[in-house]
């Protein structure tokens, strides 16, 4: 799940004995407070695109187009500093982002009802930022 990778501590993350061992930068009751708001706009973009569901090339083709239409490229997020650290959560709760962050959300959507998935991304670091 997307929000949890945003808010843990990653100095105090572990591992021991084969068991992960992680700790959130803020308090609880507000992981929960925003893992409901992540669900509810996962839920939104999914249920608008559902009435498709018989058909799964058909209803990545309406995710597609909702992801496109609900968001706006971020042009002040592409650059070499912001790249390495922008993350599809991003762009679920604000509704921008750049070609990683979006293509990572409907990836994400994609998976939510049952239609397998991959992203393939990287940097070409010859591109001019």
């Amino acid at each position: 799940m997307p929000i949890a990778s945003e808010y843990v501590d990653k100095d105090k993350a572990y591992v021991e004995n084969n068991v992960g061992h992680i700790t959130y930068n803020i308090e609880k009751e507000e992981l929960h407070e925003k893992a409901t708001q992540f669900k509810d706009k996962v839920s939104d973009v999914i249920t608008s695109a559902i009435p498709y569901k018989e058909d799964d090339f058909i209803l990545a083709m309406e995710l597609l187009t909702a992801v496109a239409n609900k968001n706006t490229y971020d042009e002040e997020g592409n650059s070499i500093e912001n790249v390495l650290k922008l993350q599809p959560y991003r762009t679920i709760m604000e509704d921008k982002g750049i070609c990683h962050e979006i293509a990572g959300e409907y990836i994400y959507y994609l998976l939510q009802v049952g239609i397998n998935a991959i992203n393939c991304d990287g940097i070409d670091k010859n591109q001019e930022y």
